[in-house]
């Protein structure tokens, strides 16, 4: 059965960034992410790890995950 849960941290980097990376091999990307990318860029001013990502199970293993955050842009609009 699917579980979604809020992100550990920094428990659920390794397996975040092994998703990432397998997607990147799968769509011929040419990039890999690594934790300490991923950890910089969830820790930005407008974005809380534990809030604004869900991890998706199968049993201990980690399938998925999703992450939302919001920016404010120069004519001060936020996008989400």
């Amino acid at each position: 059965m699917l579980n979604l849960r809020p992100c550990h941290i920094p428990a659920d980097y390794a397996a975040i960034v092994a998703l990432t990376n397998a997607c990147y091999v799968a769509e011929g990307v040419e990039e890999f992410e690594t934790k300490d990318n991923l950890a910089h860029f969830l820790h930005y001013p407008n974005s809380d790890p534990v809030q604004d990502i869900v991890v998706a199970e199968l049993g201990q293993d980690v399938v998925g995950y999703g992450h939302t955050f919001w920016r404010r842009q120069n004519d001060n609009t936020i996008q989400h």
